[in-house]
């Protein structure tokens, strides 16, 4: 492999390998299967496929009600390698009554465990676009907050990569972000959501962590937290032994090399009128 120096970390070299192999993998789907808008996203066509036969089963049978899917974790970044990867989605959908959403979201994990072709664990979260009506502090009366999130949080309309009915998930966000232009109380909510997403979105760190947790045992993980700082504050960590720190950090570096070219854009801008000025120039360049 490419080990530009000794490292000293307590992992096997075949370990090492193996781990490195997943790394140039990644880097590879991650080469292959860029978007525009859909940053530090790796979707694979297969998750695109199924995706798209669920969107459609579901709206010939719900309708408009079905806005959309995204999907996020390891399907979403590149590093979902085995049967054992959760598939985590977001259904966006209007206005749907809790007895129809629960039965949709039954329905949804059946659909894709059916065409993956094993029961594979569903993870599902809801957003109803009818909440962007509404202000933060209706929102929170309703018990749903940053720390609380559920369907009414804005949060989730901008977290994962829409994959089934982007265009109007990409419309719902324009939307938004025309209200937090005008009310300054919407403004400093998407800040917040802003940080939180961003907290999410270090693509090469998590996906070195993760790739990792596939070549070492649970024994060797003692779970040592390892901190990213920035200026400011600890904004988040991941988790994984102190002594094995040389071993990610070269993964993230190469990483970093290998998919720089494709790094349009990492993030979300905190200034409402630059994201949606971003976000309509997407949507006129997909209306054609």
């Amino acid at each position: 492999m490419f080990f530009e120096s000794e490292l000293e970390s307590n992992l096997e070299e075949k370990t090492k390998d193996d781990y490195f192999k997943l790394v140039e993998t990644f880097i590879e789907r991650h080469d292959r299967e860029r978007y525009s808008l859909r940053f530090n996203y790796n979707i694979t066509k297969q998750t695109i496929k199924v995706l798209g036969e669920v969107e459609r089963r579901l709206k010939d049978k719900y309708g408009e009600k079905i806005v959309g899917i995204s999907v996020y974790g390891s399907r979403a970044r590149g590093y979902a390698f085995s049967v054992e990867d959760d598939f985590d989605m977001i259904l966006i959908h209007d206005g749907l009554k809790t007895d129809e959403r629960v039965r949709i979201i039954g329905e949804l994990r059946d659909i894709v465990r059916k065409l993956e072709g094993f029961p594979c664990k569903v993870g599902t979260d809801h957003f109803d676009i009818s909440s962007i009506e509404k202000t933060p502090s209706q929102r929170e009366k309703n018990g749903r907050s940053l720390d609380h999130m559920a369907d009414e949080d804005v949060y989730y309309l901008f977290y994962g990569c829409p994959i089934a009915g982007t265009k109007r998930i990409i419309e719902s966000r324009a939307k938004y972000l025309k209200k937090a232009i005008l009310a300054e109380e919407e403004r400093k909510y998407w800040e917040r959501i802003v940080d939180k997403l961003h907290e999410r979105l270090d693509l090469p760190l998590k996906s070195a962590v993760r790739l990792l947790r596939k070549v070492v045992s649970k024994e060797q993980l003692s779970l040592t937290r390892y901190f990213i700082t920035d200026e400011e504050d600890v904004s988040c960590y991941y988790e994984f032994p102190f002594e094995m720190k040389d071993v990610v950090d070269m993964a993230i570096n190469r990483m970093n090399k290998g998919i720089q070219k494709k790094s349009e854009f990492v993030g979300f801008n905190k200034d409402p009128a630059e994201e949606l000025k971003r976000i309509e120039d997407w949507i006129s360049r997909h209306s054609t």
